[in-house]
């Protein structure tokens, strides 16, 4: 006689802007649960885009952007977003995100960009999952100089 184990987990997150809004909650459960597997990874930062751009580098292969960290240090990638959040935290100047050559293709097309005004917010949610691919399309980059935002993405390793 064999045993069987059923493991399920939920994920809940939340971020509380500077300004005591909640920009980002919810319980990513059965919603994010895909053919290719289902969200195991949260990132979030909250900074200041330094001097020209800030680069983030969801699977880790770019020298230049650095592989992402967790909380207790360790290195993890994402190659697939479910959920990604950019919060502009400031009053008085917009920020502009994604646009640049190896940036994930969020949009219909390679080199757009969003644009978020002071104060803004830029929410993109896929149930099905949007693939990274390294080297190619794995970057957010976030321009804006001296901007403060917060970015949150929900993802998968798998």
């Amino acid at each position: 006689m064999g045993l069987t184990a059923r493991i399920q987990s939920n994920i809940s997150t939340a971020i509380e802007s500077a300004r005591s809004i909640s920009t980002a909650t919810g319980t990513y459960a059965s919603k994010f649960q895909a053919a290719h597997g289902s969200a195991n990874n949260i990132f979030t930062d909250l900074s200041a885009v330094a001097s020209v751009s800030t680069s983030y580098d969801l699977f880790g292969d770019l020298s230049s952007a650095g592989p992402l960290i967790n909380s207790i240090g360790d290195n993890f990638r994402i190659n697939e977003i479910f959920n990604l959040q950019l919060i502009n935290q400031s009053e008085t100047s917009g920020i502009t995100a994604f646009g640049g050559a190896t940036d994930i293709p969020i949009l219909s097309s390679a080199g757009s960009v969003v644009n978020i005004g002071a104060g803004g917010r830029f929410n993109y949610d896929d149930p099905r999952g949007l693939a990274v691919t390294p080297a190619t399309a794995d970057t957010i980059t976030i321009r804006g100089t001296g901007a403060r935002y917060e970015i949150m993405v929900i993802g998968s390793n798998a």
